[in-house]
């Protein structure tokens, strides 16, 4: 965090940051989608255990993103493996 004393000097510069800096939400959404289109380069089925490792992503926030997961997914047209908690 910056200081307010840095905030005072400098306002244009974190304006100009805040505007282009992405969301958490954003960021989820778009390591989510890199790391599906990997699995579909590799034309692997979706396993918890692939997509967290691909994604560097813990579990629970693979799962707390499970609607965006399988939009995504149906996209790709890919499939998930049986028993995957993320499968719809």
């Amino acid at each position: 965090a910056l200081s307010d004393r840095g905030r005072d000097r400098y306002p244009s510069t974190i304006a100009e940051a805040e505007l282009l800096a992405e969301t958490k939400e954003q960021f989820m959404r778009r390591t989510i989608r890199w790391a599906l289109n990997e699995l579909a380069r590799g034309q692997k089925a979706i396993s918890m255990n692939q997509l967290y490792r691909v994604s560097h992503l813990k579990p629970r926030q693979l799962i707390e993103n499970q609607a965006y997961v399988v939009e995504v997914a149906t996209e790709l047209d890919l499939p998930f493996r049986a028993g995957c908690p993320l499968a719809p």
